[in-house]
């Protein structure tokens, strides 16, 4: 299944998105800076800029998901 996280480069959110991975899902996060995010690059998670009060900027990467957690 495809998840799209926010808040992914926090603590509760980073240990959200390990589990996700290691039970074999696909990640998406939404982060405000990528350059913070090369950890989760590097983990296999498609990283997106934007922000969580700009719906444009959520449009893209929510596209298809199977499901939401919102932990920004």
């Amino acid at each position: 299944m495809k998840y799209f996280v926010t808040g992914a480069t926090g603590f509760i959110g980073g240990r959200v998105v390990r589990q996700l991975l290691e039970a074999g899902h696909e990640v998406i996060a939404l982060v405000r800076t990528p350059y913070a995010a090369q950890d989760l690059v590097t983990q296999g998670v498609k990283v997106h800029a934007g922000d969580i009060t700009d719906k444009e900027s959520l449009r893209t990467p929510m596209t298809g998901v199977d499901g939401v957690f919102h932990i920004a």
